[in-house]
């Protein structure tokens, strides 16, 4: 088969391999969209456009969203704050009124007594039996640190494993292992494939 046809032959599969895989995930409105966007596309490159076009519109829809999810969020926390100032003016009204009960057609109202609460006036005056000492919080694995010792081991080994004389090879290794010894119960992945997009 020639380079050209294989080539061809590569970007045909590939189309089908994105329309099985958007179809599949037909889960919502939105891929259904996708799929239908390519289905008449033949091009490998008109099919990858396609679906990076369903990006950008699935992007404007994600913006909307959360721009209105923070209009949503503000309006509720103002709500909120004027349910509490209005039971705060029933209350002294009820107060100043010396009504303790108030019976309407859509309610019943009762101040009740609260006990005294605490106030603080001067926490450095507070003696140490009345101070819990917080839990420390559990250790935690610095992945970034055990990424970059594993690389440089790799590095390392990679390097002594290119050297064609066996005595220098075995020399190099062991010089490798000694700057930069195994770590028990890690190891690197194969690492993966990510996908850059550029806008123009």
């Amino acid at each position: 088969m020639a380079v050209a046809d294989y080539a061809l032959h590569r970007q045909t599969e590939a189309v089908k391999a994105l329309r099985a895989d958007l179809a599949a995930a037909g889960a919502g409105d939105d891929e259904d969209l996708a799929l239908d966007a390519i289905e008449g596309e033949t091009g490998f490159l008109e099919a990858v456009a396609a679906v990076l076009l369903s990006i950008d519109e699935d992007a404007v829809l994600l913006a909307g969203i959360k721009a209105r999810k923070e209009e949503l969020t503000e309006r509720e926390r103002r709500i909120k704050a004027g349910v509490e100032r209005k039971r705060a003016m029933i209350e002294r009204a009820m107060t100043i009124a010396e009504t303790p009960k108030l019976t309407l057609p859509i309610a019943t109202l009762s101040l009740a007594r609260r006990p005294p609460g605490l106030a603080v006036i001067d926490e450095a005056m507070i003696p140490a039996t009345f101070w819990r000492t917080p839990v420390p919080p559990p250790p935690e694995l610095d992945r970034t640190a055990l990424t970059e010792r594993l690389r440089e081991r790799a590095k390392a080994v990679a390097e002594a494993l290119g050297n064609d004389d066996p005595a220098e090879r075995a020399k190099a290794l062991a010089a490798a292992n000694a700057a930069h010894p195994p770590i028990a119960g890690v190891d690197l992945d194969n690492g993966s494939v990510s996908l850059t997009v550029r806008r123009r």
